[in-house]
């Protein structure tokens, strides 16, 4: 029995339409996901970015209210220093942290321990500094012990977010060669 070329004609037409349409479907399918891949990049991009800027924001504040402690302990006068008007953004960090990067958790735990001790020590030393070096030398080792361990765990915490935006970017560079 002989196929009709007609009907060979109509079966192999219905034949390129569902196979081109299969093979759209999944272009487009890829598509979407390589795309949506991206944009969640360039979220997670933009949260490590405003991470970075709350933690830069944080050490600023403890550092001028480190030189100013350390200016009063100095001169045995309130330090003249102009101190910040905007709370540390202890809230936002770490809601940014727990939303969206957990990852930095163990980072966060170390700035959230250092950086009330530096505020411990920034209240105590003007209390300790006495007239001699001795004393001031006294009142300035807790201090500056104190701001180096925060000034670390911040370094950390930076170093971490960097790291992870470099990983974001790359992750976004190799699926857009795909």
């Amino acid at each position: 029995m002989a196929l009709d070329p007609a009907w060979v004609g109509v079966v192999g037409a219905l034949s390129g339409v569902v196979v081109g349409a299969l093979a759209e479907g999944i272009r487009a399918r890829l598509s979407f996901q390589r795309e949506k891949g991206w944009a969640l990049e360039d979220e997670r991009k933009q949260h490590l970015e405003d991470t970075y800027e709350a933690l830069e924001q944080f050490r600023e504040i403890y550092g001028l209210w480190y030189a100013s402690a350390l200016r009063t302990v100095a001169t045995s006068e309130p330090s003249a220093l102009k101190l910040p008007d905007r709370a540390v953004p202890w809230s936002h960090m770490q809601m940014l942290v727990h939303l969206y990067l957990p990852e930095l958790k163990v980072h966060l735990k170390d700035i959230e321990t250092t950086g009330p001790a530096l505020g411990g020590a920034i209240a105590d030393a003007p209390r300790k500094a006495l007239p001699s070096a001795a004393h001031y030398a006294a009142a300035t080792a807790p201090l500056d012990h104190a701001y180096n361990d925060l000034d670390t765990a911040v370094n950390v915490m930076r170093d971490k977010i960097v790291e992870l935006s470099d990983a974001s970017s790359a992750r976004k560079a190799a699926s857009a060669g795909r």
